[in-house]
């Protein structure tokens, strides 16, 4: 028996797993497959696959639906730099066994322990997984496995401000140690600060918080000066082990009122945004009985009135209300624009609260047009709704004389956006001999 179809080593859950099998048996009529988890050897699933006539000795079969539901989204919000996120991977091995037809008896014949696969909480469109590489999606300590990508739809090159939320997800095969290094350049591409954290402690799965306002507690930073900054991840020798990634810190005008958005991304992490200046309108439904208003008074009088007050002619006994929240986004260029709509269709929402806690919300929206600058008369924008209980204080700003966060950049500026062109061209980004940024296209 042998298994001549199988999935790649790492592969998303959501996602077809397809399995090919076949047997030298000429009486094999089916196949019974034990799905286990590959660390406690408990029994996920038990199958029980036919011959097919088209595959003399053998059959096809994709484990999807069974594989979806052993992972999950895990959003992990904690300041530390670095966590695990152990819900969002599985490791799993199959245990076949052939079914042999004898006269009139069904015997057992050989049976085959596969390989251990991993899967994780991610899918891919049909086209990319067609093009699916799992070395491209897995830190390996591998001497050329030097770029892997993190778990996230957002462009490699985004904006972020002071209290937003950044997180990467990663998936780690076999380094045991590696660092997390952030470098920052100021607005003329001068090279002004190197931090890095280390951990020592294995995890096939990563979250690292690379969050403005985490970074700034951890590594004691002073973002004022800063225009953007980079963050990789390498092993204790120094060695790259993904791919660089790029931010462009702004600071907020003082009028403008951040809503930080956190949604599950198709590749099993968690992605973000922010949109501005949320509106709130409450929808009312009150539950009432009708009352007869006439009554005894207080004076022994049958009368609609005691005591100055008319009697009631309709009783509340209950109300429930919710709100819808509008809020618009920053201007989108046509990368922004392609990247938001996987807000609009992500299973998990949230948006973070002004003390610092993440209430799940519903997106009102039912379509999303995916803007194009060439095709607009002015800006692009995107207005977004979404439901929750009334009264949220959504806005993200310093609450006065209750919080000062280490060396705090909240200050006023000219504008919302610093122009495109202070941002360094699309390159790897190292300094000189002195300290200036020498930029290399070609990433």
């Amino acid at each position: 028996m042998t298994i001549d179809i199988q999935p790649q080593p790492y592969s998303p859950a959501n996602a077809p797993n397809i399995y090919q099998l076949t047997s030298a048996n000429p009486n094999i009529i089916n196949f019974d497959v034990k799905v286990l988890d590959a660390v406690s050897g408990n029994l996920i699933a038990n199958q029980k696959y036919q011959t097919l006539p088209n595959l003399s000795g053998g059959t096809a079969f994709d484990l999807s639906s069974i594989l979806s539901n052993l992972t999950a989204y895990q959003l992990n919000v904690s300041n530390n730099i670095v966590e695990s996120v152990p819900n969002i991977l599985k490791a799993y091995k199959l245990n076949i066994t052939e079914n042999i037809i004898s006269g009139n008896t069904i015997t057992t014949g050989a049976t085959l322990t596969s390989d251990t696969y991993k899967v994780w909480n991610g899918s891919l469109s049909k086209i990319d997984y067609n093009h699916y590489n799992y070395n491209d999606f897995v830190m390996q300590a591998a001497t050329g496995a030097t770029s892997a990508l993190f778990l996230t739809d957002k462009p490699n090159y985004s904006k972020l401000h002071y209290y937003s939320t950044e997180l990467l997800y990663l998936l780690n095969k076999d380094v045991s140690g590696y660092t997390v290094t952030l470098k920052l350049y100021d607005k003329s591409n001068h090279y002004i600060g190197l931090y890095s954290t280390s951990a020592s402690t294995y995890s096939e799965a990563i979250r690292i918080n690379v969050s403005p306002m985490a970074l700034a507690e951890h590594f004691n930073i002073d973002f004022r000066p800063v225009k953007y900054f980079t963050v990789q991840v390498a092993d204790l020798a120094g060695n790259p082990k993904t791919k660089l990634r790029f931010y462009q810190y702004e600071q907020l005008r003082c009028t403008d009122e951040p809503v930080i958005f956190v949604f599950a991304n198709s590749k099993g992490g968690f992605d973000s945004c922010f949109f501005l200046n949320p509106k709130e309108s409450v929808s009312v439904t009150r539950n009432t009985i009708e009352r007869y208003p006439y009554s005894f008074n207080s004076a022994g009088d049958f009368s609609n009135i005691s005591n100055n007050i008319y009697n009631k002619e309709k009783e509340t006994i209950g109300i429930d209300s919710h709100s819808t929240y509008t809020v618009i986004s920053q201007p989108l260029n046509d990368v922004d624009s392609r990247y938001l709509r996987q807000l609009y269709t992500s299973p998990e929402v949230y948006v973070k609260l002004n003390d610092g806690t993440y209430l799940p919300v519903t997106i009102s929206n039912n379509t999303y047009e995916v803007g194009r600058i060439r095709y607009s008369n002015g800006l692009v924008r995107q207005t977004l709704q979404f439901t929750a209980e009334p009264g949220l204080q959504l806005i993200n700003v310093v609450p006065e004389l209750t919080f000062s966060p280490p060396n705090i950049p909240y200050v006023v500026v000219d504008s919302y956006c610093y122009p495109e062109t202070d941002f360094p061209t699309f390159g790897y980004v190292e300094p000189g001999a002195d300290g200036d940024a020498i930029i290399e296209d070609g990433i």
